[in-house]
This record gives structure tokens, C-alpha cells and sequence, in this order.
């Protein structure tokens, strides 16, 4: 997983990091509302991220450009090892999609996967009731 550290936020209806302000899933409102202006990570796990179309007019709300510097293929997935600026992160990409990729892309988070940590504790505010540590599970 991608962590994004401080200097990163939560305001009403989104978290930012940096200069990038991305919305917060309406699923996970309720799980972040207590940390309105409190720090917090962000993480974004590989699949998190998808590359933006940049033939459809209608554009992610938040995208980030960055420069692949190395790109591993697994099979059924290439993770793409991306610097933008002073950061770096991890995008897993269709190999059958690769082929036709320079080294530069553009991706969007899906803000439903991504996790929002308090900064403090390291805890995870937005894991489902269902697979939180002495929540109720399905067996």
C-alpha cells in the first residue's frame, strides 16, 4: 500500500495531501467526520489507483502524471513503479494495456478503496465494521 504521509488532512467531504484535495467515499463519511482538520494518511493500495483516460472528455476529478521507473510483470498484472515530483507509488496495470505505454502515465484514485488513517494512532478510520478487530464477522 501506498501511504501518503503529512502533510495530509480530512475536510468535510474529502482528505487531501499535499496540494491534491481528492473526495472521500460516501460509504466512509460517517467513519471520518470526527477527524475534520486532524492529520491523517492516506494509503492507496496498487489496484486503487487506474490509469485516466485521456480520450474521455470527462476526467477523474483527481489525477496524478508521473514517470514509470520500473515495471514488474506478474501474469495477470504489471505493478508500474511510478515518481511523481519527491513521491512514488505503485500502480497495478493490464499487461495487455502495457504494451502500448511509454514511460509516462496519468492515474486516478477510486476514492472507495482508499483507506484514511488516524496520523496518531495508525488506525485504520475507515475498515468496515465487518473485518475490524473484535467487529462482528461472517463466518
Amino acid at each position: 500500500m501506498t501511504l501518503v504521509a503529512i502533510p495530509s488532512g480530512c475536510g468535510a467531504g474529502s482528505a487531501w495531501c499535499l496540494s491534491i484535495q481528492m473526495p472521500i467515499a460516501a460509504s466512509q463519511h460517517d467513519a471520518v467526520k470526527d477527524f475534520v482538520g486532524k492529520k491523517v494518511c492516506l494509503g492507496l493500495r496498487p489496484k486503487a489507483l487506474t490509469l485516466t483516460d485521456k480520450a474521455t472528455p470527462e476526467r477523474a476529478a483527481v489525477s496524478f502524471k508521473g514517470t514509470i521507473e520500473v515495471s514488474e510483470l506478474l501474469g495477470e498484472e504489471v505493478l508500474a513503479h511510478v515518481s511523481s515530483g519527491p513521491h512514488k507509488f505503485i500502480v497495478s496495470i493490464d499487461p495487455h494495456v502495457m504494451q502500448d505505454m511509454d514511460e509516462n502515465i496519468e492515474v486516478s484514485p477510486t476514492p472507495e478503496r482508499a483507506h484514511v488513517f488516524d496520523a496518531e494512532s495508525g488506525r485504520n478510520l475507515t475498515l468496515p465494521e465487518h473485518v475490524k478487530p473484535g467487529g462482528d464477522s461472517a463466518d
